[in-house]
Parts: C-alpha cells; sequence; structure tokens
C-alpha cells in the first residue's frame, strides 16, 4: 500500500496554483521526486530548440501536453518579448537551422530556463542533441540537414511552448557530458511558486530527476516556496529580474524589507550603483578608497552589500539559535541554514574576489554537506551537490592565489 503524497496543489492566492503541504513535515524530510518530461540542450540555438521541442512535445500523450499547456507563462514580460523578437528574426533568415553546425559557427543566444543559462559551447566541440519526450534523457539529432528556405515558419503555439518551457524549466547538468540542460517538470516543480526566503531546497541529479526536501518544519496547509533566484542578489536587482522574466512582484518579507530600504535612502542598490556608495562621500570628492571602489563593484554585480551583511548576519543569528536549542547536536535543519549562508558568502566573495567570503562559503557547504550525510546518505543528491559545491570553490580559490 503506497502512502499518500506530503504535498497537495491547490490555489494559491493572488498566484494562481502552489504546492502545499498536506500535513506536518520534519526538516530534512523528501517531499517529492520528479523526473523531467522533457529535457533540452541549453546551448542549442532558439530556432533549432524551438523546432525541437514542438517535435517532442508532439509526440507526447494528450495528458502530459495537457500538463505543459497549463503552465503559467507571461507572454507580456521581457524576456518573453525577446525570445519572440528573436525567433521571428531567425524565421526570416537570420540564424541557421539546418540541424547540424559547421566549424566556426557562432550558436547565438543559447536556449534555457529562465533563470538558469547554459553557456556557449564550440561548434567544432558541439555534439548536437535534440529534446528528448523521456523522463531526464536527451538523444543525439539525427535528422537530416533542411535547408532553411523549406522549413516551415514557426507557428504560435510552437513558440507559446518555447516559452512555456524555457521559463519554467530548471537547469541540471548531464550525466554523460557534465554539460548543462533544460529540464521541464510540469506535474508538480514547475507549479511551484517563489519567495526569497524559501522553506523548501530543491536539486536535480544528473539523470534530470527534480527532488525537494524541507528546509525547515513545515506546518500542514503551509505553502511549498522555492527561489527562483540566486538569493544574495539585492533586492532592485531580484525585483526587476523577476518582473521582466515572471511578471510579478515579490512580496516576501525579504523584498519588503528592502523595498522599505530603497525608499528611506532616496533610491534602489541598482540607482546607487550609478551615484555614489551608500554611507561614503562621492568618489570624485576624495581618493577612491578600496571600499568605494568595492560597492560600486558589487552595486553592478547586482549585489548591495549592506543588504547582503544584514542578510548574513541574521542568518548566523538562526544558526546561533537552533545550535543553542540543539546544544551538541546538528539537527537536519541545519542542512539548510548552512546551504543559505554558504550561498551568500558565495556570492560576496566571488564577485567580490574574497578569499575568505569563499573560505566561509566552502566551510558552510562542508557543514551542510556533513549534516545531509548524518541524516540521508552520503551519495544523496543533495550531499553531492554541496561536495561539488566545495571542489568547485576550492578551484576558484586557487584562482585568487594564481596557484
Amino acid at each position: 500500500m503506497s502512502c499518500p503524497p506530503l504535498f497537495v496543489i491547490q490555489p494559491s492566492p493572488g498566484k494562481g496554483n502552489g504546492v502545499f503541504a498536506r500535513r506536518d513535515t520534519s526538516a530534512g524530510t523528501l517531499i517529492f521526486s520528479e523526473p523531467a518530461l522533457l529535457t533540452l540542450d541549453a546551448s542549442l540555438p532558439a530556432r533549432q530548440a524551438c523546432r525541437s521541442l514542438a517535435a517532442c512535445f508532439a509526440r507526447l500523450p494528450a495528458e502530459d501536453q495537457d500538463k505543459i499547456r497549463s503552465l503559467h507563462c507571461p507572454v507580456d514580460t521581457v524576456r518573453s518579448r525577446r525570445i519572440m523578437l528573436e525567433l521571428a528574426h531567425s524565421d526570416n533568415g537570420d540564424d541557421d537551422e539546418s540541424g547540424t553546425t559547421q566549424a566556426g559557427d557562432d550558436p547565438g543566444t543559447n536556449a534555457g530556463s529562465s533563470t538558469h543559462s547554459g553557456a556557449g559551447f564550440p561548434a567544432s566541440k558541439r555534439r548536437k542533441r535534440t529534446v528528448s519526450a523521456s523522463s531526464g534523457t536527451s538523444s543525439a539529432n539525427s535528422r537530416a540537414a533542411v535547408p532553411p528556405q523549406q522549413q516551415q515558419p514557426l507557428t504560435e503555439a510552437d513558440i507559446a511552448i518555447y516559452l512555456a518551457a524555457t521559463s519554467n524549466g530548471i537547469a541540471f547538468l548531464g550525466a554523460a557530458d557534465g554539460k548543462t540542460y533544460t529540464g521541464l517538470f510540469p506535474s508538480v516543480a514547475a507549479r511551484m511558486n517563489h519567495t526569497c526566503e524559501p522553506n523548501v531546497v530543491f536539486a536535480v541529479d544528473h539523470n534530470g530527476v527534480y527532488h525537494l526536501r524541507a528546509r525547515r518544519d513545515l506546518q500542514a496547509g503551509e505553502e511549498l516556496l522555492v527561489s527562483y533566484l540566486p538569493r544574495f542578489m539585492a533586492w532592485e536587482a531580484r525585483r526587476r529580474t523577476l518582473g521582466e522574466c515572471h511578471g510579478f512582484v515579490c512580496g516576501c518579507a525579504r523584498c519588503v524589507e528592502g523595498a522599505s530600504r530603497g525608499v528611506a535612502g532616496g533610491g534602489s542598490a541598482g540607482d546607487r550603483g550609478r551615484g555614489p556608495a551608500p554611507g561614503f562621500v562621492p568618489a570624485s570628492q576624495i581618493h577612491p578608497t578600496f571600499e568605494v571602489l568595492e560597492h560600486q563593484r558589487a552595486s553592478m554585480a547586482g549585489i548591495d552589500l549592506a543588504e547582503l551583511h544584514a542578510w548574513i548576519r541574521e542568518l548566523k543569528s538562526r544558526e546561533w539559535n537552533l545550535r543553542k536549542k540543539n546544544w551538541g547536536q546538528e539537527p537536519a535543519e541545519l542542512f539548510g541554514l548552512a546551504y543559505a549562508i554558504a550561498e551568500a558568502h558565495c556570492g560576496m566573495g566571488l564577485v567580490l574576489r574574497r578569499p575568505s567570503e569563499v573560505e566561509s562559503a566552502i566551510a558552510y557547504h562542508e557543514l551542510a554537506a556533513r549534516v545531509g550525510a548524518k541524516y540521508w546518505s552520503e551519495t544523496d543528491v543533495f550531499v553531492r551537490e554541496q561536495r561539488g559545491c566545495v571542489m568547485a570553490l576550492k578551484v576558484e580559490l586557487r584562482k585568487f592565489s594564481g596557484k
């Protein structure tokens, strides 16, 4: 006898549908796993990806097609208009749609998820891939080359499916080639709404399976919320990106506080990046100091140092209270908290190139991995993800020192 799911999909006020906890759920609990219905090579040019996606969509059962059609995808956002304009230009013959790539070709704009995009690969080294209708897989493109002038124009339905897939897709690394793919998970994962303070944490394994765990203890009826963006981004950068890509304004506590700070300070973090750094004498009146330049560099990268420092202090205060409550132990809730602190230090360290911040990020990723291995297993996808972050950050750290 199978156990009932730990979640339920139902209307969320002001957000359409959402995913909610069916019952009280302990921190660290695996809530669900969902294989990708479609996967897309993130390095494909948009037009080629759109055609491949439409072909695979047509082969899906009607029930699965309906799931994808029902996904939320605003067509009036900056991102959607940009994609439609690009597809219109390529449909007029501005893009190579031969299905094969010659050495030296420029892949152009890559297909990918709205918040995670894969880097382009040199055409001479890239194996052409197409979308696969199987779960979490992709197959080699064996389609014969067709001259662009002999192909039918993209239809509105083709573009609608492409927008739905790229707006709701989630990036992951393939098992065999290590390339970036976009997975579409329309049954549950794509129904989840955003907050800048998520109560769950997700990971996608190399086979394109999405896993979701509780970041902290959850109450029955509580909506399960993920973050669509890196959480070290400044409030203004988050607000702008969410509006351009998803067409909504986040109303979580962090954003409300950020908005009030922006109004009180006479502008947003982005505005301050174009003027004097907050709290400092204008650089034109003094010799540029390291701190002024650092603030300007951070603001250009979408980071508000004051906001990020405050967030780190708050997270570490939560860590202290959690450790004090569970003296001598490392509860499962510490995994999500350590992951968040690592993300904050990582953003500051990589953007500002501060070795000490990168070292702090490594320490907290290692803490998260240790906690995850304690409660789940050393081979758990969340633990492997933390170990992977540690390895990548150590590589970056060596670059800083020139070793």
